[in-house]
């Protein structure tokens, strides 16, 4: 990608969605946007059958960050741009939507 991509989260954001921010996440010239991380429910989980009959299942494929941090559960991707957590940012109306106004100003500046 020649222009920065910016992505918009919260802690709404898990499987496929929670996987594409942390793709996006790894190259610091996008812009991920939100008040929250992402939901830190994604990995790989393999289910088994235990005696008896007991079901269990273990996180086996995790994520990694290039610098070697980990993607933990619980944790999730973590904003580079906050949008404040107040009334008005929860507003999204013509004239008003300050989580898109973050964004086009954080693009704006990547763009610079």
């Amino acid at each position: 990608m020649t222009k920065p991509v910016a992505v918009l989260i919260d802690e709404r954001c898990a499987s496929a969605c929670e996987l594409f921010a942390a793709a996006i996440a790894f190259d610091p010239t996008h812009v991920i946007v939100g008040c929250t991380p992402t939901a830190g429910a994604e990995g790989g989980v393999i289910p088994w059958v235990l005696r008896d009959n007991l079901d269990f299942q273990a996180l086996v494929i995790g994520f990694q960050h290039p610098d070697g941090r980990i993607f933990r559960e619980g944790v999730g991707v973590v904003p580079n741009v906050k949008v404040p957590n107040t009334p008005e940012s929860l507003v999204i109306a013509p004239g008003v939507g300050v989580p898109l106004n973050v964004v086009e100003r954080a693009l704006h500046e990547a763009l610079q």
